[in-house]
């Protein structure tokens, strides 16, 4: 059986107001604002880029949140020892020479 890859997980936490289940399993599509009031700015587009980013990246964004508590984004990262090695050793002997 083949070991988990390492991962790294990031927790960002915001002072906001909450969202309910519903707006929370909407909360990645583009443009989609939880409180519609327009009283909190902002486009929409805040979390579904970050999701398209860490897609990008072999990654993940998830989202939890209740009503009047804060809301939590956890990226995930799948980490690749091997490279960041060999790339620090490459950024090294650059610098070294």
């Amino acid at each position: 059986m083949d070991p988990l890859p390492p991962l790294l997980h990031v927790s960002v936490t915001d002072q906001g107001i909450g969202m309910t289940a519903e707006q929370w399993h909407r909360a990645f599509e583009r443009y989609y604002r939880a409180d519609s009031s327009g009283s909190i700015p902002g486009t929409g587009l805040g979390l579904s880029l970050v999701q398209e980013i860490m897609h990008c990246h072999g990654g993940r964004a998830t989202l939890s949140s209740e009503p009047g508590q804060v809301s939590v984004v956890t990226l995930t990262f799948l980490v690749n020892p091997a490279p960041l090695e060999s790339q620090v050793a490459g950024w090294n002997h650059a610098r070294h020479h």
